[in-house]
């Protein structure tokens, strides 16, 4: 539900630009009730395992969000998006449904855990978990429409794994950006077995006294986000996201982690291994890359064949 996704929407084919701008809209609507803290879980919970169902529901709005919740008008006109989803073919609103129910059961699940209500997430395992239910599911499910709609190859769809984990690298990156904004709200989605390395409690990443420890385990959870971009990175990019610019944004990210990664830190040598891996790949690959400019050039569209003939690296 990244607005990361968003922004791509334009880009996308004719042929299949509503179907995605809904599916987009449909989760957009689930996640603004999961993330609304002032919504009871009494009421919470229902709402999230049950909205496959009211996608159905002709008329349906939601008025309960809180006064500052930011998408609470999507839901307050959400009759609209129901509207243009039952115009839709079945076998879209079929993939469309299944990704909303196993998305809404899944947040469900955390929204309901009394573990998670006092710690947060606590293991890598349910940091991957979950990341797959709000991130890598909708770009399974994705990658499914573009297969359906036969604007894809159908071997694509063999192998859902990559929208997996080029959907966990976008959800990871932005639980990071966003630290600051989840804390002001009650959430916490940073795992506590990367942060509890180096703070007894949560709370004390912010405080201006503990900078050092804050920027290392800072490095730490940006290091297992780039775990992601292994082997797949070429693949998973650009057939989950079919934007080249990414490649771009890839290697610019992976120079500027790598300038301002510091010997002192703990994660100094994963990091540096990294972002050399990462920036190798676009060198030996995309040699061209650093000419292309985003606002007035396109690099060639690759084929599903010329991308199965890229040297893909080893795991990170």
């Amino acid at each position: 539900t990244s607005r990361s996704y968003a922004t791509l929407i334009p880009e996308i084919h004719k042929d299949l630009r509503d179907e995605v701008c809904i599916f987009y809209l449909i989760l957009r609507g689930l996640d603004t009730i999961e993330d609304d803290m002032t919504i009871p879980i009494e009421k919470k919970e229902p709402l999230l395992r049950n909205f496959h169902e009211i996608i159905f529901k002709k008329g349906w709005t939601f008025t309960e969000n809180g006064p500052d919740e930011k998408d609470r008008q999507l839901l307050l006109e959400f009759n609209i998006v129901i509207d243009e989803f039952l115009c839709l073919k079945k076998e879209f609103r079929d993939i469309i449904a299944d990704a909303t129910k196993e998305m809404g059961n899944g947040m469900a699940d955390y929204a309901n855990d009394p573990v998670h209500n006092k710690y947060g997430i606590v293991t890598l395992k349910d940091y991957d978990k979950y990341c797959y239910s709000v991130a890598g599911l909708p770009g399974i499910s994705l990658t499914r429409l573009f297969v359906v709609s036969g604007l894809e190859d159908p071997e694509i769809g063999k192998n859902l794994e990559l929208a997996n984990t080029v959907g966990l690298f976008i959800q990871k990156t932005g639980m990071i950006r966003d630290y600051l904004v989840d804390d002001q709200e009650g959430r916490q989605w940073w795992p506590k077995e990367i942060w509890s390395k180096y703070f007894k409690d949560f709370s004390e990443l912010k405080k201006p006294e503990n900078a050092t420890g804050a920027v290392n385990c800072l490095s730490d959870i940006i290091h297992n986000a780039l775990l992601h971009l292994d082997y797949q990175f070429g693949l998973g990019i650009i057939i989950s996201l079919k934007n080249m610019s990414n490649f771009e944004k890839a290697s610019l990210l992976s120079r500027v982690i790598a300038s301002k990664n510091d010997p002192q830190d703990p994660n100094y040598l994963k990091i540096g291994m990294a972002c050399g891996q990462i920036e190798q790949w676009c060198t030996v690959n995309l040699p061209d890359l650093d000419n292309y400019q985003s606002s007035t050039s396109k690099l060639p569209r690759m084929t599903y064949s010329r991308l199965k003939s890229l040297e893909l690296p080893e795991k990170l």
